[in-house]
């Protein structure tokens, strides 16, 4: 399983529901990563998502306590063991943790790789945060791109981040 977020200089990811910052390139590379694989995550990030349905061309396993409503692209998990089995009949490598904070910090010590943008800036104020793998040991930094600049004149780059404990 991997992990994918765009985080600011603090490691917050949003911000009363939505992402902290629009930047079309990483979208365009979650797009690209996730696009015919599975995404986990939270009822609240589904919400999140245009429409407030599932993106195309994507399973989804939704963690969630509430009642919601299945369909063919997503499956809901009322807990993490029934949601990992799931998970596990799909390749590895096909699977992305997708938010929100409580579903990454309940499975992100189980993610092999982090795919990471990091976005040079902390000038929204998060109220939602992915754990900072800079400072956790079980993490490393595998490889971290050029910096960039978004067509709306936000740095950021892609780094690549590997769990340790699962190498």
């Amino acid at each position: 399983m991997n992990l994918i977020a765009a985080v600011d200089e603090n490691w917050g990811i949003g911000r009363e529901n939505a992402l902290l910052y629009h930047l079309p390139e990483e979208l365009k590379y979650f797009k690209e990563k996730t696009t015919g694989k599975v995404i986990i995550c939270g009822k609240n990030t589904l919400l999140s998502f245009p429409g407030s349905r599932p993106l195309p061309n994507r399973v989804h396993l939704v963690l969630t306590h509430t009642d919601f409503p299945e369909n063919e692209q997503m499956l809901v998990f009322h807990d993490t063991d029934s949601l990992l089995q799931k998970a596990a009949s799909f390749p590895a490598d096909d699977v992305f943790l997708a938010g929100g904070e409580s579903v990454y910090r309940q499975l992100y010590k189980k993610c092999r790789f982090a795919y990471i943008t990091k976005i040079n800036s902390s000038a929204v104020p998060a109220t939602a945060f992915l754990p900072d793998l800079d400072r956790d040991p079980d993490f490393r930094l595998l490889s971290q791109g050029e910096r960039q600049v978004s067509q709306n004149g936000i740095a950021f780059c892609f780094c690549l981040y590997e769990n340790l404990a699962l190498s």
